[in-house]
């Protein structure tokens, strides 16, 4: 196994003078290679004033990424470190920091049980937090703890960018950190696989019904939604001036992913031109009773309609949106590139993750239609009939 090390920058620029640590001259940096290859195990000596612990590395990653990300990106990460990682890692040195720390740390929250979100911002003390109960069919069981296994994926996927973005910027000592050794812990595998509900024609049919007949402002709501594929936060959040009567196109800015143009088409560019005709720049595409609509102010109208509907088991209103407009843009023979830009995503494997049981009978269709022909004939071979 190969042994490396940065030994620091050389000189060569202007203004810029050896040190003999970071910055070396042609001598200095022969010294620190020949003192390498005489023991390439040694770890450097570290001034223990200059250790940072994952809390100091938490909040330089938050400090200086917080203008690259939106501001529900920033709540998801704040609550991730503080909620899953900085209660177990946060006071460890990180020149402490080994493989079976971060891989029992990994297994260990795959084993914890979910928690019930109270909505309380920056309450993350583990005495107060409830969880959910336990499943009761060995079904449920199995899918509580993929989801759970998903989840300890994800935060470990929040630890390496964090420790790999302070070992970049090198704000902590690189090879003190046994090599990085935070790469080498494994995701647990096969467990992105959920196969999410689609809602089917007739669902759709009776939930658009019996909202239309309920409750006005929700049937609007969930209009817009199903035809842009819209969480309910980006269709809530719309106003007047994010749609461009000339190109036809929404500027959807109130997103769970970064600001995207949605490209309206017959039936959905009507529907908002209806709905912004006389109303000035800054008021709301759709509100309720007049007003904005509210965080979870749909969430109780919402299950009656899907009770009316008899959509059973119920399906929350982000999925009632988003999967009848995915899924219906991929089966009509829509370009999955461009179906995962009109829904916000950055490219298409989250619609691959998503709807690969449709994706399979959607590329066959496409093989047969679009696949060459070159008028080879079939071997003149017959099979041998039994017996």
């Amino acid at each position: 196994k190969y042994r490396k090390r940065v030994l620091g920058s050389a000189d060569d620029l202007p203004h810029v003078a050896a040190d003999g640590l970071s910055v070396m001259s042609y001598s200095q940096a022969l010294a620190a290679a020949r003192q390498f290859c005489d023991n390439p195990w040694a770890k450097p000596e570290v001034d223990s004033s200059e250790v940072w612990t994952l809390n100091q590395c938490a909040d330089f990653y938050q400090k200086t990424t917080a203008k690259k990300r939106s501001a529900g990106a920033r709540a998801n990460l704040k609550y991730s470190l503080r909620a899953n990682i900085l209660p177990t890692l946060g006071s460890i040195p990180i020149t402490k920091l080994t493989f079976e720390t971060v891989e029992a740390w990994h297994a260990a929250l795959a084993r914890k049980p979910a928690r019930v979100h109270s909505g309380k911002r920056g309450t993350y003390d583990e005495a107060d937090q409830r969880h959910k109960a336990e499943a009761t069919t060995a079904e449920g069981r199995s899918e509580a703890l993929r989801k759970r296994q998903a989840t300890a994926n994800r935060q470990l996927t929040t630890l390496k960018a964090m420790l790999s973005y302070c070992c970049k910027k090198k704000k902590v000592v690189r090879d003190s950190v046994e090599q990085r050794c935070w790469e080498d812990v494994e995701p647990f595998p096969n467990i992105e696989c959920e196969t999410k509900r689609i809602p089917t024609d007739e669902e759709i049919s009776r939930v658009f019904n019996a909202a239309k007949g309920m409750d006005t402002d929700l049937y609007l709501l969930t209009s817009l939604g199903a035809l842009i594929g819209s969480r309910f936060k980006g269709v809530a959040g719309l106003v007047v001036q994010d749609f461009d009567s000339r190109t036809k196109t929404l500027r959807v800015r109130d997103s769970k992913t970064k600001p995207y143009t949605h490209h309206l088409h017959g039936e959905a560019a009507a529907l908002v031109e209806s709905l912004v005709a006389g109303k000035s720049a800054h008021d709301h595409i759709v509100t309720n009773s007049g007003k904005p609509w509210g965080k979870g102010s749909y969430s109780k109208r919402w299950a009656r309609v899907c009770k009316a509907a008899e959509v059973d088991p119920p399906i929350s209103f982000n999925e009632f949106c988003r999967h009848s407009y995915g899924s219906r843009y991929i089966m009509s023979g829509g370009h999955l590139l461009l179906a995962a830009k009109q829904m916000g995503h950055r490219d298409s494997r989250m619609l691959e993750r998503h709807y690969a049981h449709i994706l399979s009978d959607y590329r066959r269709k496409d093989a047969e239609a679009h696949a060459p022909e070159f008028g080879i004939k079939p071997v003149n071979v017959a099979k041998l009939k039994a017996g």
